[in-house]
């Protein structure tokens, strides 16, 4: 059942189905926290999805330069290496060898400058809880950097991360191929594991942030205030289609996105128009890299119209067709249209052929993802070094963070098993992404939450019961899954790991 459908049974149940727009906000709004609820509920089969995620080696950046001031907050390196995109961003850099050794110690990168000319990278110290540096003790250009990829950031979309391995064959060769253990942080820590030895991963330990103490993408709201939309004539390039659309923004820093904020309504008054986005610097109080991303709606364009957000930056484009414009993130295979940080006003790259705002591209860009400001992330043990030299993209440029055209990074392949978020359903024709067989649940659980609204207990009672022989019925089918080793009982050897095991039934 889609979304209408879904709405049209629990009205027949409840008796109650007005054609008012704020009635089915209502309905939709519960229908959708209670497929949240039911995703997040088990390690469904149906929601476990695989996803390569490739690991970024080390980078040795050589000397480094530091520079003090009495002027300014200085948190940035100057480094004539040219080797960091902005995947490293969120990367841990270690420096040694400073003039004084109270500039020596482990950071957290916040920004990679796009600047071929000074190659500024901004940094944190992970021990400062303003997590800045009010400057370097001594100037210097004797110190030396290297960067590591501590923790590997997951999809956006995932729930809660299940397994990882090397299973990709084509990459890494038969002789990589494995399954990782996972530890928690408490047998990580018991177990002493350092974060100084490199090898071939064994293990891996997932986090819910960041865990040393410091500030965070969730620190800095999107608050819709902070944006503003206008639009003027234009001689040049693609203009808007003339219409309704509506905007949302997300803070991104650190590689990980923020919460999203309120939309914000804009209406395009001709045919003949561009749109610029008003931000604020938030680079003022020598914080960097907390850069802006957009989403559109469509709501009424050309006849048009649709009730979910679309991602402005899912187009990426190769450095050499699209260079690096003001405030727009242009070159190392990134995200084509996310506002930089100092950027106080942005118009979008109309004149950029394969950007172009045509009512065709923009319904061409893929649907927003539904975010909280929460990303899963892995840390590897042993940490996977890797090299980093010239080499062709592999997968092909655009196709992978983390890979560019021009510096080829030799990283692990990393299959990562998750129980994968269901998107937020917005249009009628949406259907929650589970077998047809569990939307009755939906619909029963659904009716329970209604039916308290409308202070009917005796029949929220009676479907909460429906909604609960539904729930039995779904695990009995979908929670059969296959066990660990070492069970107890009569067993079959695994094809890999000749190790035993059976096969679980759920029994409720």
């Amino acid at each position: 059942m889609n979304l209408l459908e879904i709405r049209n049974m629990i009205g027949s149940i409840v008796d109650y189905d007005p054609q008012v727009d704020s009635y089915k906000s209502e309905v939709n709004r519960i229908v959708n926290e209670v497929v949240e609820d039911f995703t997040n509920r088990h390690p469904w089969q149906w929601s476990q999805v695989d996803h390569d995620v490739y690991t970024m080696p080390d980078i040795d950046l050589g000397t480094i330069g530091l520079t003090t001031s009495s002027t300014e907050i200085i948190n940035w390196i100057a480094s004539t290496a040219n080797k960091l995109t902005y995947a490293h961003e969120g990367s841990i850099l270690t420096i040694t060898s400073a003039a004084d050794t109270r500039d020596n110690g482990e950071y957290v990168i916040d920004k990679v400058e796009f600047d071929t000319v000074t190659n500024k990278t901004y940094i944190s110290k992970l021990a400062k809880p303003a997590n800045k540096i009010a400057g370097w003790h001594t100037a210097t250009n004797t110190a030396k950097a290297t960067v590591k990829q501590r923790y590997l950031k997951l999809p956006i979309d995932c729930n809660e991360p299940l397994s990882a391995g090397v299973r990709n064959v084509a990459e890494t060769g038969s002789s990589g191929y494995r399954h990782f253990y996972s530890l928690t942080k408490r047998i990580e820590e018991e177990l002493n594991l350092r974060l100084d030895i490199e090898g071939y991963p064994t293990e891996w330990i997932p986090y819910t942030h960041y865990p040393e103490k410091v500030l965070t993408v969730a620190d800095f709201p999107a608050f819709a205030s902070d944006l503003t939309i206008t639009s003027a004539v234009t001689g040049t390039g693609t203009p808007w289609p003339q219409g309704t659309y509506e905007f949302k923004f997300c803070y991104v820093w650190r590689g990980i996105e923020g919460p999203l904020s309120e939309a914000k309504e804009f209406v395009v008054p001709a045919a003949n128009h561009n749109v610029s986005f008003a931000t604020r610097n938030t680079a003022t109080a020598g914080l960097h890299g907390l850069r802006k991303k957009i989403y559109v709606r469509l709501k009424s364009v050309g006849g048009y119209t649709d009730a979910h957000f679309r991602d402005m930056s899912a187009t990426i484009l190769p450095e050499d067709i699209v260079p690096v414009l003001a405030g727009t993130l242009g070159c190392f295979n990134i995200p084509f249209f996310i506002i930089d940080d100092t950027n106080i006003l942005q118009a979008y790259p109309h004149t950029v052929t394969a950007v172009a705002p045509t009512l065709t591209y923009l319904k061409s860009l893929p649907r927003a993802p539904d975010n909280d400001g929460h990303t899963w992330m892995i840390r590897l043990h042993p940490h996977p070094g890797g090299s980093t030299f010239d080499i062709a993209a592999i997968p092909p440029a655009g196709e992978s963070p983390g890979r560019s055209a021009t510096k080829g990074m030799l990283g692990l392949p990393i299959r990562v098993r998750y129980n994968k978020r269901n998107f937020n359903l917005a249009n009628d024709i949406d259907t929650p992404q589970m077998p047809p067989d569990t939307h009755r649940y939906l619909v029963y659980a659904a009716c329970a939450e209604l039916f308290m609204k409308h202070k009917e207990e005796g029949q929220a009672v009676f479907y909460t019961r429906k909604a609960d022989i539904e729930l039995q019925s779904c695990r009995k089918r979908w929670l059969t899954t296959r066990a660990g080793p070492y069970i107890k009982g009569p067993f079959n050897v695994g094809p890999i790991y000749g190790e035993a095991f059976r096969k679980l039934t759920y029994k409720p």
